[in-house]
């Protein structure tokens, strides 16, 4: 379980930090079983100025057999984001933008989905509006920019709970 901790140091400015380390044992095709030993460390933040919300994070992670194969290197990967997040004061409508960036020393991610896998870099920038219909219904439309496949996604949709 991931240690996060987290404190609004002023009015409008939270910081926190995490940390975790775990061990998962497994067995490559042929291999004996081995420990993987992972550790990531990491920081987030969030600014708040009146109907702008900003927040970024930022995660580093090592495993030392990460595909539990006897005498492989260790995989380092850092990753995080920046969103801005735009809700005017008594409006139903709301604006984002997103940015996300993660790099691996070793071609071991499958970040999208559908997408190739096996790679070693994601880098994305999203924007997108949405309205909320009610308390547990909104409609939205993103475009997204996937910056490693030079390829634009385009979403429409609605998101509900009860």
């Amino acid at each position: 379980m991931p240690l996060p901790l987290t404190r609004d140091l002023i009015p409008g400015l939270r910081l926190g930090l995490l940390g975790y380390r775990g061990q998962q044992d497994g067995a490559a095709p042929g291999q004996p079983t081995v420990t993987n030993t992972m550790w990531m460390v990491g920081g987030d933040g969030t600014i708040d100025i009146g109907p702008v919300q900003v927040n970024a994070q930022y995660v580093h992670r090592e495993d030392d057999l990460p595909t539990f194969t006897v005498g492989e290197p260790t995989a380092m990967t850092d990753g995080g984001f920046a969103e801005v997040l735009l809700r005017p004061t008594g409006s139903r409508w709301y604006g984002i933008a997103l940015y996300n960036r993660i790099v691996s020393s070793r071609p071991l991610l499958d970040p999208r989905m559908g997408g190739p896998a096996g790679v070693d870099r994601y880098e994305t920038l999203t924007g997108g509006a949405g309205y909320l219909v009610r308390r547990n219904f909104r409609l939205y439309g993103e475009v997204t920019e996937d910056f490693d496949l030079d390829a634009t996604t385009f979403t429409l949709g609605f998101t509900t709970a009860f």
